[in-house]
């Protein structure tokens, strides 16, 4: 992974080491077990004070991003099953009965037959909805924007939200143990410990990928000297990733124009800008006139994953004859107005 720092900026050291590095683990630019770059060479690569590396070292430690391992460095934490409850395992069973339902319909075999050998899993009723769970009203509109645009959701599936209940909040969490019979739940990876600890043993969940931060930087790379570059979102955490990674890449402060969407006349002196980073809400309310760069939180590959996932739900194998059937249904889209609102167009909000 590549880190950028600047020296002379308002974002000090110890965040941008913070944040990139925090950053990196949520989009996989930084995988399990991965080796940080020695505090003293850190230190001497980006001339940062070696007192400074260790700071923000130790609080990534403390927030469980890495370990430190006697002898040997700084490490990403492999998040063991014992450490987060059943995260990792739970993802890479989803994948497992996903691909065993597809080899098992591709090879004709019955779903009795089927359920005979996975002990009755197939006995439930399939998914017909994606179950977004998440608390942060302006982060959940995103993202389910960019589901809708970004699936092509079969007939009669849906999308829906709720919130994520606290632990030992009864109410909350017996309203979302409701909402689950027939959804494929969906969450992003800073709340999946939170929801895996509410959530019933043997209910899996879907942990979306992020996007990489470098994906954003690529194409503004060089920093410009002389344009002047905007961030727009009503989603404030947005804002302050973008600014902390544009400052450590190298665009100076007086270049960044930030803007908060949800505040009266946000859009005010944004036609001065050379670009305006943007989430897709945002993109959708500037002025087409306006040039944008909106940026995806939802990785390609959790798109995929999930389409796939889709397409294997609502496909039931029924048998006729001896023989199984692949059930034809037509491909439509939720409109993404109803999720700018925050509502699915097939259910109303938890």
């Amino acid at each position: 992974m590549r880190f950028w720092f600047v020296h002379s900026g308002d974002v000090s050291l110890h965040d941008q080491i913070v944040t990139q590095v925090s950053l990196g683990i949520l989009s996989g630019d930084l995988g399990p077990e991965e080796r940080l770059p020695g505090i003293r060479t850190m230190a001497e690569r980006f001339a940062i004070q070696p007192n400074i590396v260790t700071a923000a070292y130790k609080q990534l430690e403390k927030q469980s991003w890495v370990e430190f391992r006697r002898g040997s460095g700084v490490y990403v934490r492999d998040r063991a099953p014992r450490e987060i409850a059943g995260i990792r395992p739970a993802l890479h069973l989803d994948r497992l009965i996903a691909n065993l339902i597809q080899a098992a319909k591709s090879a004709d075999m019955s779903p009795a037959e089927l359920r005979a050998r996975i002990l009755g899993q197939l006995d439930a009723a399939p998914p017909a909805r994606l179950l977004l769970i998440d608390s942060d009203v302006e982060l959940r509109k995103i993202v389910l924007t960019e589901l809708s645009q970004a699936l092509e959701l079969p007939a009669g599936f849906t999308i829906g939200f709720t919130d994520l209940p606290r632990v030992g909040d009864e109410q909350g969490i017996a309203k979302l143990i409701a909402q689950l019979p027939g959804s494929l739940v969906l969450v992003l990876p800073s709340k999946a410990e939170a929801l895996r600890s509410v959530l019933p043993s043997d209910v899996a969940m879907v942990i979306l990928q992020v996007r990489s931060t470098s994906a954003l930087l690529t194409p503004l790379l060089p920093a410009p000297s002389y344009s002047l570059m905007a961030v727009a979102s009503s989603w404030a955490p947005f804002l302050s990733f973008a600014r902390i990674t544009l400052l450590g890449a190298a665009f100076k402060p007086e270049a960044l124009l930030l803007r908060d969407a949800s505040q009266y006349g946000w859009m005010s002196g944004l036609n001065q800008a050379a670009a305006i980073i943007c989430d897709c809400n945002t993109a959708d309310r500037l002025p087409a006139s306006i040039p944008k760069i909106k940026f995806s939180l939802i990785s390609e590959q959790s798109i995929a994953e999930l389409q796939q996932m889709m397409r294997t739900s609502v496909a039931p194998m029924s048998v006729a004859g001896g023989a199984a059937k692949k059930e034809s249904r037509t491909l439509t889209a939720v409109p993404a107005a109803a999720m700018r609102n925050g509502y699915s167009a097939h259910s109303s909000a938890a």
